[in-house]
């Protein structure tokens, strides 16, 4: 946390937003302060002594480096005490304190490293110096030589910068071939980073517009994935797991129909048939969320739900038996309202009340999405084909259920009424039941 928090930092500072970058820092320095090592504190306070240096606010600056330098020695950190003494001596000699500056220079030499930051660093100090004592032509030859190994090194940041700093010295000796000589390679190669950096620019937000892009699709296509499928199902696919064949030992089937629906679609226009139907099946939606179900379709004026599935419930039975019941109610008290705009609407006052069927069983039953396009979770089972005769051979205004179902409420308080025997093709006679309510709750 405290690394990623640093680079965080490190990125505000290279965009020089400092106030977020020591924000960031500090967050960081007080998370290694109570889990890191010394070094790691002593790196930290470093860095934002970096920021403050960059900022301006150079006593401050020079404070935290000093205060590294001394984490760094008493960790015996060598390649940490060279990275601080080198930026505590870049920093006094930037303020012109030249006593001191000398002396941590006499100490900096004592480092031996091949670190080539710290080299340059090291340098282009001693250069400072000696331009601040007036000896120019020591300090054109050591700023000579630093460019020298810049050009090995590759670095076009520190070749612009020595060239620079060679042309002003030129100009302090009147030198004015070299002067130009230095100002024109300051330019030029001051021009090839400019140029490089805007084609990483123009790179890095033609790569942002591909990334946030290829997000709105993701987003997209979740949004589309979990307005069809089951969350915990729609989690699954996304994470690239194989959802196509889970099964569970019990669970609960529901089937609604709605009654007369041929002959109520016959007296009404096609798009009032559609809007008919988008208000029973969003009470049905409503109803089955409320109770823990899963819608899992709609087939022409039927409505299919499971409870049990896709997630465990010990209550699946239960809460099956009060989702059915609250579907009764709730379309039984159904107020059907259309638009003045989509025309004649006196059909609603003609079909009177929605009438509809529901049958239950419950049992074990497959579940999963099948396929790779228009994907649709589904369930499967000799459960589910029962359920759904549970629901053809109902009555209007009534709940079908079978004997497990039945059996497995009993102990529950409902008030369940046996119907006797009904024929079910493929299956023969079955005992059924009318569920009518719940003694206790009142639920009817």
């Amino acid at each position: 946390m405290a690394r990623i928090t640093a680079n965080i930092g490190k990125i505000y500072e290279a965009t020089k937003d400092f106030d977020n970058a020591l924000e960031h820092m500090n967050r960081a320095a007080e998370l290694y302060r109570q889990f890191g090592t010394k070094s790691d504190i002593a790196f930290m306070i470093g860095s934002i002594g970096s920021v403050h240096s960059n900022k301006g606010d150079d006593d401050l600056a020079l404070e935290h480096f000093r205060n590294a330098l001394d984490m760094f020695q008493e960790a015996n950190d060598f390649p940490g005490v060279a990275l601080a003494s080198v930026f505590a001596l870049s920093k006094l000699t930037e303020l012109g304190l030249v006593e001191e500056a000398t002396e941590m220079l006499v100490t900096v030499d004592k480092l031996a490293t091949d670190d080539i930051t710290f080299i340059l660093e090291r340098e282009d100090s001693r250069a400072a110096l000696q331009v601040l004592n007036g000896e120019t032509d020591a300090a054109y030859e050591t700023l000579d030589k630093a460019l020298k190994l810049a050009d090995k090194s590759g670095s076009r940041a520190r070749i612009a910068e020595l060239h620079f700093r060679l042309r002003e010295v030129s100009k302090m000796q009147s030198d004015i071939e070299n002067y130009i000589f230095h100002n024109e390679q300051h330019l030029k190669v001051s021009d090839e980073i400019r140029g490089a950096d805007t084609q990483r620019k123009l790179a890095a937000e033609s790569k942002d517009r591909e990334i946030q892009y290829e997000r709105r699709q993701r987003e997209r296509e979740r949004a589309v994935l979990y307005s069809t499928l089951p969350r915990a199902i729609a989690d699954r696919v996304i994470r690239g797991e194989n959802v196509s064949g889970d099964t569970f030992d019990n669970a609960t089937v529901l089937f609604l129909d709605i009654v007369d629906f041929t002959s109520i679609s016959a007296k009404i226009p096609p798009a009032h048939v559609i809007h008919l139907l988008s208000s029973i099946f969003s009470v049905c939606d409503s109803v089955c969320h409320t109770h823990g179900l899963t819608k899992v379709k709609t087939i022409g004026d039927s409505y299919m739900a499971v409870a049990g599935v896709p997630e465990l419930q010990k209550d699946h039975v239960e809460r099956a038996a009060t989702a059915a019941c609250a579907l009764l109610h709730s379309l039984d008290t159904l107020q059907l309202t259309v638009e003045p705009d989509m025309g004649d609407t006196s059909w609603v006052n003609d079909i009177g009340k929605i009438g509809v069927r529901i049958g239950m069983h419950c049992g074990p039953v497959a579940a999963g999405v099948i396929g790779t396009e228009r994907l649709q979770f589904d369930i499967w089972g000799d459960t589910v084909n029962v359920a759904s005769r549970m629901e053809s051979t109902g009555e209007a205004g009534a709940i079908q259920v079978s004997e497990d179902f039945a059996n497995a409420l009993e102990q529950s308080g409902w008030h369940i009424e046996p119907r006797g025997t009904v024929e079910i093709k493929g299956k023969g006679s079955l005992a059924t039941s009318w569920l009518r309510g719940h003694k206790i709750r009142g639920i009817s």
